[in-house]
């Protein structure tokens, strides 16, 4: 089996079609540098993902997306919300959110989905010029 990745977006952005608070310095989610994007307490926009630079060929089957995301928190009482992919802008699939509590010391990757994990998303909707687009993002929400 063939695999992309793993890639890391080289747009790191606030989607507000959820929550209310605003991430701050969303872009550096781009490299793993130790410097990470911020969010006050509150239901946090969506921390957005995007243009992953895959070259996926044309004709590949796309039979699952992995999505790792290194998390930390200052309070102790912080959780996931909401984990999701867009594809040209519309949320699709499952939410892979487990509302687990974010560390409050130090940090963690948590890896969402799988090499066989298509996300609930139909068939013949994750083909390679969806995943190669700027427009596919992973968007992550915190509580």
């Amino acid at each position: 089996m063939t695999s992309a990745g793993p890639n890391f977006p080289t747009v790191g952005g606030n989607d507000a079609s959820i929550g209310s608070v605003t991430w701050a310095n969303p872009g550096q989610i781009t490299a793993a540098d130790g410097l990470y994007a911020s969010a006050a307490y509150g239901t946090s926009h969506y921390l957005a993902g995007s243009s992953f630079g895959f070259a996926i060929p044309a004709g590949m089957t796309i039979n699952g997306i992995l999505l790792e995301v290194n998390q930390s928190s200052s309070a102790a009482y912080s959780t996931e919300n909401s984990v999701r992919l867009s594809l040209g802008g519309s949320l699709v699939g499952t939410d892979k959110s487990t509302g687990a509590t974010i560390p409050h010391s130090g940090s963690v990757w948590v890896s969402y989905g799988g090499s066989a994990d298509t996300w609930g998303i139909a068939a013949g909707t994750l083909t390679p010029a969806n995943l190669n687009a700027s427009t596919f993002a992973a968007l992550w929400s915190a509580d």
